[in-house]
């Protein structure tokens, strides 16, 4: 318990921190998080100085004679936008004095301390879900969608058993990388004539860093030097540890002649069958990202956003930078969101950038180097214009469609 001017327990202080931790584990943008602590904190009479990291909030609370700091570790970053929108609630009640810090207090534990909406059950499907939506996104064809959505389970399971065991945490995206490849040369053999790398691309979706690498370079962007390069080496390590999964175990299956021909051919993609995956695809991560039912709608609208102005965006500024225009629309689609509702702007703008962010142009070419491909250094490249591309874009939102630095709306 955080102690007060007098050694008594200081609620204020207490729900400050508390709030800040679940905000940053839930996904909340760190700029705006630390003017929303901050002005919570003049609205409770304290004096609060607020810098964060991606695992620890450093704070220093009272004036210069009295002045104390406070470093708080925070959990793994876990998206939770039901979580991100309650608590957020709950710091513009404290702040605009519709709640006390005590009660504050006590609803940021009852929320971080509850269980996701969707257990586990929930989960493995969506991840399957998610891996054949993502196949047809990236132009596979029916063939690559059945085979992705059974990787995508197998991807699942593992998550959730190695979840619970603390030995197997820092190997899930390694294991994870071996077993696509292994479900996907299985596969192969039954339902053949998909393409290999859509399918393990697919399915290994929900752990590419792809998110990470965007919030990395907006963080630097912002003017966040440590925060947005510890994110990027982050991101690079579960990078480099899920490609090196997936060399190996290609490797060993052709050491076993066991391993697929390349197959290049995706087949035809129907109109139909993109419009039912993009639906799929926005449920499957409204599930992932433990969101509210009814987000759904909002959630979906930012997928068809994303989706409409990257083909808006290739016919624009080319492919390369099609992401610049993709991300102003979807940026301004948010804000708009947030405006108009007084809900965080997270809510549609993490889910939309799924279909964004650069994570999949770095798998490859991490897959290139390790290939030995002279095309892996381009691609590299590429992920750092298209990463600075998507920050652009986004910033431009904000200059289109400011939110306030302050309140849940700008999360």
């Amino acid at each position: 318990m955080t102690q007060g001017w007098r050694g008594k327990p200081d609620a204020r202080i207490e729900f400050i921190c508390a709030a800040g931790g679940a905000l940053l584990r839930y996904g909340a943008r760190t700029d705006r998080l630390e003017h929303h602590l901050e002005a919570c904190g003049r609205a409770l009479g304290i004096e609060a100085e607020i810098y964060m990291l991606p695992n620890a909030i450093f704070a220093t609370f009272g004036g210069a004679a009295q002045a104390r700091t406070v470093i708080i570790e925070t959990e793994e970053e876990t998206i939770d936008l039901r979580g991100l929108a309650m608590v957020g609630d709950i710091l513009d009640a404290v702040t605009n004095g519709g709640v006390s810090a005590e009660f504050g207090l006590a609803q940021v534990r009852l929320i971080t301390t509850a269980r996701p909406r969707f257990r586990w059950y929930y989960r493995v499907p969506a991840t399957g879900l998610s891996a054949a939506a993502v196949a047809v996104l990236i132009g596979g064809g029916p063939r690559a969608l059945v085979a992705a959505a059974m990787v995508g389970i197998g991807v699942g399971s593992l998550l959730v058993i190695g979840r619970k065991s603390a030995r197997l945490i820092p190997l899930l995206e390694f294991l994870a990388g071996v077993l696509s490849v292994v479900l996907t040369a299985v596969l192969w053999h039954v339902l053949p004539h998909f393409a290999l790398d859509t399918v393990i691309l697919a399915g290994v979706t929900p752990l590419i860093p792809g998110l990470t690498i965007t919030k990395g370079v907006s963080e630097l962007a912002a003017k966040h030097v440590v925060s947005g390069a510890a994110r990027l080496a982050s991101a690079a390590i579960v990078l480099v540890t899920l490609v090196s999964g997936i060399a190996m175990a290609t490797y060993g299956l052709r050491v076993l002649n066991y391993m697929p021909p390349k197959f290049t051919s995706h087949g035809s993609t129907s109109l139909v069958l993109m419009a039912i995956s993009t639906a799929a695809g926005a449920a499957a991560f409204m599930v992932l990202m433990n969101a509210r039912p009814k987000d759904f709608p909002v959630i979906l609208t930012a997928w068809v956003v994303a989706l409409g102005g990257i083909e808006l965006g290739v016919v624009i500024a080319g492919p390369t930078f099609s992401v610049v225009v993709a991300a102003l629309l979807l940026g301004v689609f948010c804000n708009l969101y947030g405006w108009i509702t007084g809900l965080p702007s997270a809510i549609p703008r993490v889910p939309g950038l799924v279909v964004l962010v650069p994570g999949a142009i770095g798998f490859r070419s991490a897959t290139s180097l390790l290939d030995g491909s002279r095309s892996g250094a381009e691609i590299m490249v590429t992920v750092v214009i298209v990463g600075v591309g998507l920050v652009v874009g986004l910033l431009l939102a904000d200059s289109a469609v400011p939110l306030p630095a302050e309140g849940r709306r700008g999360l």
